[in-house]
């Protein structure tokens, strides 16, 4: 189960991420918009 939550916390900065990019009319892949030790870090500092 957290690893499920986890999974869910990734995905919503990747997302939020993914808005700003959007909304900054770049053009980024969402995978490379945040590097995933910067998610996970994020994640560990929020739990």
């Amino acid at each position: 189960m957290a690893e499920m939550q986890r999974n869910l916390q990734i995905l919503d900065f990747k997302c939020a991420d993914y808005d700003q990019a959007v909304k900054e009319g770049t053009e980024k892949n969402v995978l490379e918009s945040m590097s995933l030790m910067t998610v996970l870090s994020k994640i560990d500092n929020e739990n």
